[in-house]
């Protein structure tokens, strides 16, 4: 089955402001055809859980990037440390204090985890 031309009954302008995304070369939407404010949107980052960082079970992180209000955060172990985590039951808390993320675990694990954070703009619901 091939793909066709789809008629929506106006002329669509592409790669142009309130058009359709074109894809470059490579396969993506070249950065020139994304919204300015795009990264204000979300982003990812990573942190390290260390071995030796565990107290009674939890550990608190620190960076810049962990604000109170205006976000939400999903965690998730780089795939290498999958199991690890796993085996842990390793899950992070609410940011509450801007600048860090506690993150708690059932059995504190004897190897560094890797921890991937996708920080996402929020609106609180009413």
């Amino acid at each position: 089955m091939g793909y066709g031309t789809v008629n929506v009954g106006y002329p669509v302008k592409k790669g142009q402001p309130g058009g359709v995304a074109t894809l470059g070369s490579d396969g993506k939407i070249p950065a020139g055809q994304l919204p300015d404010d795009l990264a204000s949107v979300g982003n990812s980052f990573s942190v390290t859980l260390t071995s030796s960082g565990w107290s009674g079970n939890s550990q608190t992180v620190q960076d810049s990037r962990f604000v109170t209000t205006g976000y939400v955060y999903i965690v998730n172990p780089a795939d290498e440390d999958f199991t690890t985590w796993a085996e842990a039951i390793i899950r992070g808390q609410d940011v509450t204090t801007s600048g860090q993320m506690t993150f708690v675990c059932a059995d504190a694990p004897a190897v560094d985890v890797t921890v991937k954070i996708y920080r996402m703009e929020a609106a609180e619901s009413e």
